[in-house]
Parts: C-alpha cells; sequence; structure tokens
C-alpha cells in the first residue's frame, strides 16, 4: 500500500514529529510510506530533516503560484493509494480532483478556532478525519464535518529507563516555541520569581526559539531572575530530550493545544509536567491532573504545585511511576501507527469511490483568497516582487562585502561564542570561547557550557569512537559534557565525555580531565587531579602581589607601567654595578 502523508512546510515541532513517527511506522510494516511538503520553500527545519534521515520530499519547492503548486500536488497524490493530510493547504485543495479510488484522511492538530474552520473545507470528500485528541474531535462533530470523525493521539519517541530522582537543586525545563499568544512563555519568569520568593533551590532551563524571546529576556531581567532562569536556545532533537531526561519538572502553561505532544515526552522522561488546566491536558494526565494543573495565567499556582511535590518526595516518585506508565501505554509509536492502520483497513473495505466523484481541478470551490492566487495577475505581481527583493538583496550583500574589505574583524571570544549558540550549543552569558578552542564534532557534541566561563585553547569532547568497531555500531558514543556557571579552561587542556566542571572550578594548563571535576576546585595534570582550592589559589596570588605587584598589571595598587620600567632600570643598574666591581 502506497501512502502520502502530506505536511505544509517541513518543521520538527509538534506536526513534523509526529508525521515522522507516523511514517516510519507505517515503514516499519511494509507499507510504501512518505512524507510530501507542498509549500513554496520547504522549511528552516529541512536541512536538519534530511540529515535526520526523513523520508520527505520538497515537491513543490521553489513554486510560488498556488495554482502551479496545486498541478504538482495533485498529479503527486494521484499515484498513492492513501492520502493522509496534516494541514497542508495545497492537499485540502485538491481533495475533490483526486482519483476516486484515493482513501483521503485529515489529520487536525489543533483546538484553534480558525484552524477548525479551515478543517471543513472540502470534507464531503474525505473519507475520515482524525483528531489528536478527544477534544479535537468534539470541536470538528460541532462543526459540522461531513465524514467520520475519530480521535487517534500522538505518540513520543522519548523513552527513559531510569528515572530522576528527586534532589536540590530542582531542575525545571520548559522545551517549546517561545511565543506567548499560544505558549503563554511569558510567564515562565514570573514562576521563577514566586519560586524564588518560596525560598526554592532550583534551576530553570527554557529550550526553543521564536518570536518573542527578546520580550521573554527582558521580563528575565526584569523580575530579577536570570541567576537562574537560562535560555539554551534552539537545540537538536536529541539534546533536548536529554533535557528532560534530567529536569524533575516540566513547565507547559500554554493557552490551547490540540494534543501537547511535550506533556508525553515529559511524562516518557520521568519529568512530572505541570501544566496548564485545559482539557487536553486533563485528559493526557488522567487521574494526576488535579495534582500538576494550575490556571494558566496565576503564576503562583504552578509554584504552589511544584513545591507542594519537591517537599514529598515519595509523593513525587508516586506520581513519576504512574505518568510515565500511562506514556507507555497509550502514547507509543506501536499504539498510534497500529491505530492508524487499522482505521485505513476499515476505510478501504467501507470506501465508496462515488460518494465524492472526482471534479477538474479547475471547477473545483476555494475561498477567494486561494482563488485569487492561482490567477496568473497574482503570478504577475508575485514575480514583480521577487526580482525586486531579489536586486535589493544583491545590492545589500556588494555594500557587506566593501564594508568586510575595509573593517577586517578577527573573530573575538564573544563573538565566536555567539556562533556557536546559533549552531545549537548551549551557552551561558558572558562567556568567552577563543578561535582555537575545539568543541567536538564541530560543535555538534552534546555540551552545555554556563555563564561567565573562559575557554582558551582547549578541546571538549562528548562523543568516543573508539569502541565502534568492537561493539559493532556506527554511530559514535554520546554522553553529554557540562561546564558549569564562572569557569575557567587552560591552554591544552582536554575534557572527555561524561565529565561535569563544578561551578567556578579551574583546569590547568594541558590537563586531561576523565572525571566530574568539584565546584571550586583547581585540577591540573594527567589525569587531572585536585591539587587546592580557588579560594586557596586566590589567597597565593593575593600575597604574591604584595611580594611583586610589578607581576599584576591590572590589580588594584599594582605600579603603572612607568614605574615598572623605572625598577628595571634600576635593577640593571646594581646588576651592572655588582658585575663591574
Amino acid at each position: 500500500m502506497r501512502i502520502a502523508i502530506c505536511i505544509h512546510k517541513c518543521l520538527l515541532g509538534g506536526v513534523g514529529t509526529s508525521t515522522y513517527i507516523l511514517c516510519r511506522g507505517m515503514r516499519e510494516a511494509g507499507h510504501e510510506a512518505d512524507i510530501l511538503a507542498t509549500a513554496p520553500q520547504a522549511g528552516d527545519d529541512w536541512p536538519r530533516a534530511i540529515r535526520d534521515g526523513w523520508p520527505v520530499e520538497a515537491i513543490c519547492d521553489g513554486t510560488f503560484w498556488l495554482w502551479r503548486r496545486l498541478e504538482i500536488t495533485l498529479e503527486r497524490l494521484s499515484r498513492y493509494d492513501v492520502v493522509i493530510n496534516n494541514h497542508s493547504v495545497e492537499t485540502q485543495l485538491v481533495l475533490r480532483s483526486l482519483p476516486s479510488r484515493v482513501v483521503r484522511l485529515s489529520v487536525v492538530r489543533s483546538t484553534d478556532g480558525p484552524v477548525i474552520a479551515g478543517a471543513m473545507l472540502h470534507s464531503e470528500a474525505l473519507d475520515a478525519m482524525v483528531g489528536i485528541s478527544p477534544q479535537v474531535a468534539e470541536l470538528l462533530g460541532q462543526a459540522g464535518c461531513r465524514c467520520m470523525v475519530t480521535a487517534i493521539p500522538n505518540a513520543v519517541l522519548l523513552t527513559n529507563d531510569a528515572l530522576p530522582a528527586l534532589n536540590e537543586p530542582y531542575r525545571i525545563a520548559f522545551i517549546g516555541r517561545l511565543e506567548k499568544r499560544q505558549k503563554n512563555v511569558l510567564i515562565l519568569p514570573e514562576i521563577a520569581r514566586a519560586l524564588v520568593d518560596r525560598g526554592v533551590c532550583f534551576d530553570m532551563r527554557l529550550v526553543g526559539d521564536g518570536p518573542d524571546r527578546r520580550e521573554l529576556e527582558e521580563t528575565t531581567r526584569r523580575l530579577g531572575v536570570s541567576d537562574v532562569v537560562h535560555l539554551l536556545g534552539p537545540l537538536e532533537r536529541e539534546r533536548a530530550w536529554s533535557v528532560f531526561r534530567e529536569s524533575h519538572f516540566a513547565v507547559v502553561p500554554s493557552h490551547f493545544e490540540g494534543f501537547g505532544l511535550v506533556v508525553a515526552e515529559a511524562m516518557a522522561a520521568g519529568c512530572v509536567p505541570v501544566v496548564s488546566d485545559i482539557p487536553v491536558f486533563r485528559w493526557i494526565l488522567g487521574n494526576d491532573a488535579s495534582l500538576l494543573a494550575a490556571p494558566a495565567r496565576h503564576s503562583s499556582s504552578y509554584a504552589e504545585r511544584i513545591l507542594s511535590l519537591a517537599e514529598d518526595p515519595c509523593r513525587y516518585a508516586a506520581v513519576q511511576q504512574r505518568l510515565w506508565r500511562r506514556q507507555r501505554e497509550n502514547f507509543t509509536p506501536e499504539v498510534t501507527v497500529g491505530r492508524y492502520l487499522d482505521l485505513i483497513d476499515r476505510l478501504r473495505q467501507q470506501h465508496d469511490p462515488w460518494k465524492a466523484p472526482p471534479v477538474p481541478l479547475g471547477a473545483v470551490s476555494m475561498p477567494r483568497e486561494h482563488r485569487l492566487r492561482c490567477t496568473r495577475f497574482w503570478r504577475f505581481l508575485q514575480t514583480c516582487r521577487r526580482r525586486l527583493h531579489t536586486s535589493r538583496i544583491k545590492a545589500h550583500a556588494a555594500v557587506l562585502r566593501l564594508l568586510r574589505r575595509g573593517i577586517a574583524k578577527e573573530p573575538t571570544p564573544l563573538r565566536n561564542a555567539e556562533k556557536y549558540r546559533k549552531m545549537g550549543v548551549a551557552i551561558g552569558e558572558g562567556t568567552y570561547i577563543y578561535p582555537n578552542v575545539v568543541l567536538g564534532r564541530g560543535g555538534r557534541d552534546p555540551i552545555v557550557i554556563g555563564k561567565r566561563c573562559v575557554l582558551t585553547g582547549c578541546t571538549i569532547l562528548a562523543h568516543d569512537a573508539s569502541t565502534n568497531r568492537l561493539l559493532g555500531i556506527q554511530k559514535s558514543i554520546q554522553i553529554p559534557v557540562v561546564i558549569e556557571d564562572d569557569c575557567f579552561i587552560g591552554q591544552g587542556a582536554i575534557v572527555l565525555m561524561g565529565v561535569r566542571i563544578g561551578r567556578g572550578a579551574v583546569v590547568g594548563a594541558g590537563s586531561v580531565v576523565t572525571s566530574d571535576v568539584p565546584a571550586g576546585s583547581v585540577v591540573a595534570g594527567n589525569p587531572a587531579r585536585v591539587i587546592l582550592s580557588v579560594d586557596e589559589l586566590v589567597r597565593r596570588r593575593r600575597r604574591l602581589a604584595v611580594e611583586h605587584p610589578e607581576y599584576f598589571r591590572d590589580l588594584p595598587g599594582a605600579p603603572s607601567c612607568g614605574e615598572r620600567q623605572d625598577r628595571k632600570d634600576a635593577s640593571f643598574e646594581i646588576v651592572a654595578a655588582t658585575v663591574r666591581r
């Protein structure tokens, strides 16, 4: 059976991940399943999807005229036995023109009003419509869907057999799009402030990016919680999952969701989710919803729910185990893919090819805004706009080239750190990474670096391929390296995988660090060993400053350049006079 799973753009969020799980499961079941992206641009996550081995194809990439995209989409989908639409506008518009033998499903993944209303277009041509939660399915029925409606929940790939034990500092995570309309992210600093006011020792890590990131950063600074709230930026899927596996709590304060994939992922990782009180989250959490659901806009309610579990480790462990088992029973790829395949088998047996006879593409009814975008006049306007935009880009690039020739800037440590942040490495504010630093696999290793650190001429490796052949594996073993705040790593030092360097530690030049470094200690050697504390090192330096102030250029009270030169000249005269005598 040939199955087409259609998406608009290739995004690695909830829609993209769910379609990948569905496609992979159907392929493992022996079917020919493909993911087809129908937008004119493949999406920002397209390179990562290809690198991760997704069976995805951008069939309309570079085609900006809607009518031509509809022709391409119709031609490709006509080759399949089953078409599953996941919010692809092009697929929805050509449903009425597909061959009568094709079984057609549409998956709706949001409770948002405009999404539900848009899903009704050509619903009479569908064999079934799938809501990813009972709430979505209920809204589809209320909206007047003209086909069978059923609910099949999403699944998660994340697994974790070693659930994190509760201890201080409590680790709290948020993973998702940094956007306030749906995700309600601006409440996160308020929750952190409420926990600080209650005396809770914790660390909150935020993973993701989005249009409201700057406002979130400003709110974090304004509330004075920058020392406990850390924005890690967008991370690759495995590294984001490792944040969940290491965390005790996940905060999900969304105003509305179709399913809430991140809640199920937290449950799978053994990370207890504290969520907004919306119907879909209550359904996912089951009987524990009364303990974990809080009013969406009340930051103190989230803090109280976290604190009530943090103060009772036995209760926390019981909730953690129940949620972990609930995810295993309801939200796994095996359960979800099995339900989709059962549904498709039933629909193929009941399929009536004359329920909605094929209509020529030109005769398909569509909303006015889509009809306008199919006209040749619209195509002409798009062509003019693209050419003007291209000319502006070329002019801008030429100016930048001239400026770069006049002002050639060497990469500074702060700019180098920013470069790695854009590559997905979790690096705190104020950290210096010199250009001669090597981060494993070009920055793709799972490395977390805290705030105000200094890395110079060192090598950080979070992978090991030395035993691949002996173990019969191809990909390197990866164990995260964590460098906490205010650390210094000297020239030529090598930090190996699985190491945690404690806050304020100093790693001496040329050291080989193979095990954890205690906070506030100085290590050196091969393998690196603790030789003294940072406090003792500072005391020794202060005594040295008293004995030899000329060694310290920036220390308060140190001699100026002229005074140092006068001392050197005087010392030279004394030595010369001694030699003459």
